[in-house]
């Protein structure tokens, strides 16, 4: 069943969205202290982490926005969101080439919410602190502000489309169909006056 704009998912989300937006104006005051500055930037790639990098196969079950486009109806726009997800935005010093989703989820779980082994030589799988710097020039202040850009865009199509839906149910409640409803909006009805 899809759900309306005013579900807790869509609230949750709204709260997140506000926080995120909030935290990217003040990051943008703060570029002259460097701890304030990394404070803020590591805040909002964990905020993203947390709402547009969830596991795909669990988004009816989360609060993110892919999760709440599902929710709302809106498939189309959580393809294509997840389609801007995989855009290439960057290579670190090594050469792999990083999408929005994999710089934000890597540089989030190798470097902030987990403190990995970086050492190549003792574990053949690390990532090497190095690369920790390479992701904060590909995720600099411009590609997270456009990440965010998408994703109250993408929130803000679906809840209008979620809108537009419910007025049109509502109609065809009260009017038995929207051909009904629209007849009667033409009638010129006469004026008291």
């Amino acid at each position: 069943m899809t759900e309306t704009c005013w579900s807790p998912a869509v609230r949750a989300l709204e709260n997140n969205l506000t926080l995120l937006t909030e935290r990217c104006a003040r990051l943008r005051k703060v570029e002259q202290d460097p701890l304030s500055w990394i404070t803020f930037f590591e805040s909002i790639v964990v905020q993203l982490r947390a709402i547009v990098c969830e596991n795909r196969d669990h988004v009816d079950k989360n609060y993110t926005v892919q999760g709440v486009l599902s929710r709302l109806g809106c498939v189309e726009l959580r393809e294509s969101f997840e389609s801007f997800l995989d855009t290439n935005i960057g290579c670190d010093r090594s050469g792999y080439q990083y999408s929005y989703r994999e710089a934000i989820k890597r540089l989030a779980d190798k470097f902030i919410c987990h403190y990995d082994n970086h050492d190549v030589t003792e574990f053949k799988n690390a990532v090497p602190v190095e690369i920790y710097c390479d992701l904060v020039d590909i995720l600099n202040m411009e590609t997270i502000e456009v990440v965010v850009g998408k994703v109250v865009e993408m929130v803000r199509l679906a809840l209008e489309q979620n809108m537009e839906d419910f007025k049109h149910d509502l109609i065809c409640r009260l009017f038995g169909s929207q051909e009904e409803y629209e007849r009667v909006s033409k009638i010129e009805w006469p004026r008291a006056d």
